[in-house]
């Protein structure tokens, strides 16, 4: 299951058409949100996340002096990285942003 402060690889494009991001792309979980699930009943939630990527061994975070956007994805599009992938990241996570992270 897809949750925050996951490591994950795209593995389907449905629907992210002008995201910046492709399938195979690597991304990091940030958070969830829930949004109607049809237009029709409002109260039919469906579990979005919040996503940022991943270039080479670094994350990028958004920031106004880059080009870089969060993005609303459907959790249907990702799979967990291997574990061995997910401590490269988790430890270059730490060397640029800090132990405290």
């Amino acid at each position: 299951m897809i949750v925050p402060n996951s490591w994950c690889r795209i593995v389907n494009g449905k629907k992210m058409k002008g995201s910046g991001l492709e399938t195979g792309d690597e991304v990091y979980v940030m958070g969830e949100k829930l949004a109607p699930a049809t237009r029709s009943d409002p109260y039919l939630r469906r579990v979005y996340v919040l996503v940022c990527p991943v270039r080479g061994d670094n994350l990028i975070l958004p920031t106004p002096s880059n080009d870089v956007n969060s993005v609303l994805i459907d959790p249907r599009n990702l799979e967990m990285v291997s574990e061995e992938r997910k401590q490269q990241l988790e430890t270059q996570l730490k060397l640029d942003y800090g132990e405290d992270i």
